[in-house]
């Protein structure tokens, strides 16, 4: 019976970990009265991996940021920690943790975040 509940439990930690690979943390920080950077960051579960939001056209799929429109627009590109390249050289991706950052200037008065 021991041997049936040890293995019960780890089919569903193993069910678990795999359903949420990867934990978000939203932040938001005003840098002025106009002017937002906005912060993604990472977990990521061990044996796990993230990719890069800037890789080549014909290999696996980036992480991607959909930005709703709205009243305000984004400054340049979205910024991303350095990734690891120890598994994989060709493609860049995240062990553990990465960050990714996108800025923000509003273009109204009227500026709801959802994060």
């Amino acid at each position: 019976m021991k041997k049936i509940l040890v293995g019960l439990f780890a089919m569903i930690s193993f069910w678990a970990n795999a359903q949420e690979p990867i934990t978000w943390k939203k932040e938001k920080k005003q840098l002025s009265a106009t002017e937002w950077e906005l912060t993604f960051s990472a977990q990521v579960t061990p044996t796990w991996h993230l990719y890069s939001t800037s890789l080549p056209e014909d290999g696996p799929l980036p992480t991607l940021f959909n930005f709703t429109p709205g009243a305000y627009r984004l400054e340049g590109t979205i910024r991303e920690s350095e990734p690891i390249a120890a598994w994989d050289p060709v493609f860049e991706m995240y062990e553990e943790k990465a960050a990714f950052r996108e800025f923000t200037k509003t273009v109204s008065k009227s500026l709801l975040f959802l994060i």
